[in-house]
């Protein structure tokens, strides 16, 4: 009866041994996992915020700006408009052309004279 009692006791500390590892290895487990969902929603936080910018820069690009753009699409059709002697085909291709922000600041800054220069060469 009384090894009977010890081997009741080293099974007992047994169990109790392997289920407290258990747990270790499972709250372990469970701030690896934690940490990982954490990082990975700082991640999608960065994806969106610069999907959003993307957005928000390509929406003013085709919108021209606020109009008080230097370079906004606005202000390249007053000065496309000030051009005397620009037929409806020039006027329309050059109109595309100036969709691009790229163009619309070449556009601006040329001289009237190189204006009406690239004007001629949408034809």
């Amino acid at each position: 009866m009384g090894t009977r009692l010890v081997d009741e006791v080293f099974r007992s500390e047994a169990k109790t041994s392997v289920t407290s590892t258990e747990r270790k290895a499972k709250r372990q487990r469970s701030e690896q996992m934690s940490a990982a969902i954490a990082a990975w929603t700082e991640v999608a936080k960065v994806r969106v915020e610069t999907t959003l910018a993307k957005a928000e820069k390509n929406k003013n690009a085709i919108e021209g700006g606020n109009g008080n753009d230097e370079f906004s699409v606005t202000k390249c059709m007053q000065v496309l408009e000030g051009i005397e002697g620009v037929s409806d085909d020039v006027y329309m291709k050059a109109v595309e052309k100036l969709q691009n922000s790229v163009w619309r600041e070449t556009f601006i800054n040329m001289s009237t004279l190189r204006r009406r220069a690239w004007l001629d060469r949408l034809v």
